[in-house]
């Protein structure tokens, strides 16, 4: 295990957190921008919830301690197979992560869904009812005694609703009534503890057991934050307020208690201030998290989106706050991610030593977002790690070029 014995840093550098890897100095900053000083501001007034509490401790960026101990890890070229066949997927299936890059704001176009994102082009996999909803196929579950079939999936409904808010953005204004429809949808899925909840059963590769219907996921609660704070600034209908609040609350619950919040302590028990947020919660018996990168991203932006819903008040505080949490953690965890080449779905390859999980689709999505988060916060750790990772698939980062040329 390797120990670093840092308590605060503003300009300095220190030896990347994974021990070697790519042998690169990670220049750790405090981010300045205002968001993260009102989430780290005297909170005294807030009600000491154990959310709270937790938010109080939790780490922050620019802030490494002596007892905290992390993996050690150097990928080396041992994915190197691995890593060839994600970067020729990746260039075979011809992706582009500029154009979900944008100049993101809380109420605007999220990742330039109306031109980015399509549920039409796979009817096997997707349907729509008669509202003009998508209902995603899923397989048996025998050991559930599910015999598959079409469901509502909270994160599909979110993710269509805010392609419809784009497209209403963008001009389309015939979008709203099925914008509206698909919210009302996704409330009728929330329950009484503000989480949205799948109704269907699910087995997760990492897991032993399956998760049975009613189980709920981070990302579905930040995702929902982002399309709940657009939908009430489009129409002021306060239960989206009500709605998003209620969303927050169950997101911050740890998962021990049935939310979404954990901590780095599957990586090692040292780390237990990191805060992080579980697009896969742990379902007895299994003891460890695999921490999936692209639903932790999701679920940031959701809580950077939230906090400048003023109208939600202290939550919106606490979001923010929250949000400056998750960037610690992130910035933590982003290194064991690469694989040396390509970055890895989650960090089971540490946790499980097995081999990596990569998807050409989720190593795009890993790149636009860490470019999003350096837009948001102006930290320079996002931007080095995004070129890295684009540079992986575009040696020349042309398509960033390209992005940077519409701006």
């Amino acid at each position: 295990m390797m120990q670093i014995a840092i308590s605060s840093i503003s300009d300095a550098k220190v030896q990347s957190q994974t021990c070697g890897i790519r042998n690169v100095m990670v220049k750790q900053s405090i981010v300045v921008v205002s968001l993260l000083l009102v989430g780290c501001a005297n909170r005294s007034h807030l009600p000491q919830t154990p959310a709270v509490i937790a938010m109080e401790n939790c780490a922050r960026p620019g802030h490494v301690f002596a007892y905290e101990q992390f993996p050690n890890y150097d990928p080396g070229n041992r994915y190197w197979k691995i890593v060839t066949d994600g970067v020729n997927s990746y260039l075979g299936e011809h992706y582009e992560y500029s154009i979900y890059i944008n100049a993101h704001q809380w109420d605007g176009r999220y990742f330039n869904y109306n031109v980015t994102k399509n549920f039409e082009g796979n009817p096997a996999r997707v349907i729509f009812d008669n509202d003009g909803l998508p209902k995603v196929k899923y397989e048996a579950v025998p050991e559930a005694n599910y015999a598959g079939g079409f469901e509502y999936n909270p994160t599909t409904l979110i993710q269509f609703a805010l392609m419809e808010h784009a497209k209403y953005l963008a001009g389309d204004k015939s979008q709203l009534p099925v914008l509206l429809r698909a919210i009302d949808k996704l409330l009728s899925m929330q329950n009484a503890s503000g989480g949205f909840e799948y109704p269907f059963p699910y087995h997760h590769f990492q897991n032993v057991n399956t998760y049975m219907p009613g189980w709920t996921s981070a990302i579905a609660q930040g995702q929902a934050l982002s399309l709940l704070a657009r939908a009430y600034s489009l129409t002021g209908n306060k239960a989206y307020i009500e709605a998003g609040d209620k969303a927050l609350a169950f997101l911050l619950t740890d998962t021990k208690a049935g939310g979404s919040r954990d901590s780095l302590a599957s990586l090692s028990p040292s780390l237990s201030r990191y805060v992080m947020f579980e697009e896969y919660p742990i379902v007895p018996p299994d003891t460890k998290s695999n921490y999936t990168v692209n639903g932790f991203i999701h679920t940031l932006i959701g809580l950077h989106d939230w906090s400048y819903v003023k109208e939600a008040g202290d939550d919106a505080t606490i979001a923010g706050g929250y949000f400056a949490c998750g960037l610690a953690t992130l910035k933590m965890i982003v290194p064991y991610a690469d694989i040396g080449g390509f970055s890895a779905y989650d960090l089971g390859h540490v946790i499980y030593k097995r081999n990596p999980i990569v998807n050409p689709s989720y190593h795009d999505t890993h790149i636009y977002m860490l470019y999003t988060l350096h837009n948001l916060t102006n930290d320079p750790f996002f931007k080095e790690w995004a070129d890295r990772w684009a540079m992986d698939v575009d040696p020349e980062l042309k398509y960033y070029k390209k992005y940077l040329a519409t701006k």
